[in-house]
């Protein structure tokens, strides 16, 4: 029986893109993998250049005789030595002789100040990821200029459910934005068998149906591929069988050619999650 190990994802953003000449450039990037972890991140400019830095993720500020123009591609790496790739192409604007050096609309730059996550003070925990209108800018606390308008404030978390906020943001004034990021439910395996009774004769079925629920039993859909290990103390079964991204269950079948009670157990173990579950088929 072999486990099937999941790439890591990764993630880049650059900004202000596209750059005004002369302007410096700020390049952000990380990895998430969900059966293990990132352990190195490497940047590779459009000139060929490598950056690599230790751990899950990067922040680099480019001076303005830094800044290439191209696709930036950021490789991210495991602890089982997989990895991953994205890219960004940064475009770089001439400055002509009657543009100004600065113009932003509104006339003026406005302050967000994100809020930290709320944490106990028993307890310390990773601070969470920030996303503004879906660009990653950084991790809680953070301060960052924006011009005038509405932007949409994403917090993100392992283990804890997405807070979303709208910031209004306003010339010369600061706008504070602050969630209180709330633990993802109890979560389970729940097996079921049907027909729970089966003749003895190695050829009969009974189906066996896993599924992830909440504490309160409602389904829950993953976001990525898991493998789920069965047993069964009397005949056979399959093992492992697969919970598809976007899915909230899985199906198998038992037989066996001998009477008695068949126990069918049935666990997810990654780096995040262990979950276990069992259910019970009588052959006749």
């Amino acid at each position: 029986m072999t486990h099937q190990r999941i790439y890591p994802v990764a993630y880049l953003n650059i900004y202000p893109n596209p750059v005004d000449e002369g302007e410096e450039v700020t390049v952000v990037g990380y990895g998430r993998d969900y059966d293990g972890r990132v352990v190195e991140c490497q940047l590779i400019y459009p000139s060929g250049r490598i950056i690599v830095i230790d751990g899950d993720s990067l922040k680099v500020t480019l001076r303005s005789d830094e800044v290439e123009s191209g696709v930036y591609r950021l490789m991210v790496i495991d602890n089982d030595g997989l990895s991953s790739d994205t890219s960004v192409s940064l475009e770089l604007k001439e400055v002509s002789d009657f543009t100004p050096w600065i113009a932003v609309a509104g006339g003026a730059l406005a302050m967000l100040v994100i809020g930290k996550v709320i944490q106990r003070m028993r307890h310390s925990k990773p601070e969470a990821w920030v996303f503004i209108n879906g660009a990653f800018c950084g991790r809680t606390p953070l301060i960052s200029e924006f011009v005038e308008g509405l932007y949409e404030v994403t917090f993100k978390e392992l283990g804890y459910i997405d807070c979303t906020k709208t910031a209004k943001i306003v010339p010369n004034k600061t706008t504070d934005v602050y969630c209180e990021l709330k633990k993802i439910p109890k979560i389970e395996l729940k097996l079921s068998a049907k027909p729970e009774e089966v003749l003895a004769n190695g050829l009969d079925k009974s189906v066996i149906t896993v599924k992830i629920v909440d504490e309160n039993d409602r389904l829950i859909i993953i976001p990525r591929d898991v493998d789920v290990e069965l047993k069964t103390s009397l005949g056979e079964i399959e093992s492992p069988i697969k919970i598809e991204a976007g899915k909230y269950f899985a199906k198998t079948y038992i037989t066996s050619d001998r009477a008695g009670n068949a126990v069918v157990e049935a666990r997810i173990k990654t780096k995040l999650i262990s979950l276990e579950g069992k259910t019970e088929v009588k052959f006749l």
